[in-house]
């Protein structure tokens, strides 16, 4: 044989490992596929391929109608209204003491609050205990101002309910009004599904996360400047809503939660919290917190974070709720 033995074993070599090579590499690549999928399928068991849908308004945005999900284990439900509850008629039926709780991610809960363990749900089952009926409806959004949900009873009115509570957190007090452009454009309001579960978990959870930005999920966690002509907007839009709630025929009663930190150290946040309740006191509007329920069960246990309530705490805010509403003569009829 002509040549070089020795360079002729090493191409016979090199030819037999090429196609090992390849069969390596489309192993490998049958098995990021079948991970991926497994990953998919993990994904949405936990319902990442279905978020909450948001929807634009003219007072900034709501979730979108008639949603019922599952998502993080958690059962989620939106009626034909937008309200995180159960499907209702726009008058409650003759006999049903319908209660309208109005707020923003405390109210609404998340996704990491199944529907029935949101303060509104448990505040329906303890005036049915000693009511017989009663409907409690949810009207909220995770980052709704007071702007926001001044427009939407504005909008919608009391639907028929006795009474209707506002539940704020100091934080609110400054808050300006959310947009409708977040529809669409902030990973935590979609306007549509995504295609893969994966994506909802990367510009959802992951992208944030590894950015650090911070109150990515709720823009009523972000970063915006306190003042006391923010916190005299609030409380006018305070008093707004219960002036149409009246004008409705309801009730209207703020539950107020302090927000975690050294409140009363901060002179701004102070003077606003004396505006506020100095204005619902002029106005003759009832209020309630979780003052006497932190000093007994500490903040820890009723709080997940600075601002919303754990399970635990939730469940204290119905009993707070429900005790403050038994004080009340209640309209059981719409006439």
């Amino acid at each position: 044989m002509d040549g070089d033995p020795s360079a002729w074993l090493a191409g016979t070599s090199l030819a037999a490992r090429a196609p090992r090579a390849r069969r390596r590499l489309r192993a490998l690549g049958w098995a990021a596929l079948a991970a991926l999928l497994a990953g998919e399928l993990a994904l949405r068991a936990l319902g990442l391929h279905r978020p909450v849908l948001y929807e634009a308004t003219a007072y900034g945005y709501r979730a979108a109608p008639n949603q019922d999900l599952f998502r993080l284990g958690n059962h989620i439900e939106y009626n034909s209204y937008g309200m995180r509850s159960s499907p209702v008629a726009a008058r409650p039926a003759m006999g049903v003491v319908r209660v309208l709780c109005l707020g923003d991610s405390v109210t609404n809960g998340g996704a990491i609050t199944d529907q029935e363990l949101t303060y509104p749900a448990q505040l329906e089952r303890l005036l049915r205990e000693h009511l017989g009926a009663a409907e409690v409806l949810n009207a909220s959004a995770p980052g709704w101002a007071t702007d926001n949900e001044r427009g939407w009873l504005r909008e919608n009115g009391a639907f028929g309910s006795a009474v209707v509570v506002l539940t704020i957190s100091t934080h609110d007090l400054f808050q300006p009004m959310v947009p409708s452009e977040i529809v669409g454009h902030h990973p935590a309001y979609p306007r549509t599904p995504p295609v893969l579960a994966w994506e909802n978990l990367v510009t959802h959870y992951l992208w944030p996360w590894l950015t650090e930005q911070v109150g990515v999920e709720d823009p009523g966690a972000g970063a915006f400047v306190p003042s006391l002509e923010a916190a005299a907007r609030s409380v006018g839009n305070i008093l707004a809503m219960a002036r149409r709630s009246r004008a409705d025929g309801a009730r209207f009663l703020v539950m107020f939660l302090d927000q975690a930190g050294p409140e009363e150290s901060d002179n701004l946040t102070m003077a606003a919290k004396r505006m506020l309740f100095a204005a619902l006191r002029d106005s003759g509007i009832p209020f309630a917190s979780l003052r006497d329920a932190s000093e007994r069960y500490g903040r820890g246990a009723l709080f997940r974070d600075n601002v919303h309530p754990s399970t635990f705490g939730n469940r204290v805010i119905a009993e707070v709720l429900d005790e403050k509403l038994r004080t009340q003569p209640l309209r059981t009829s719409w006439p």
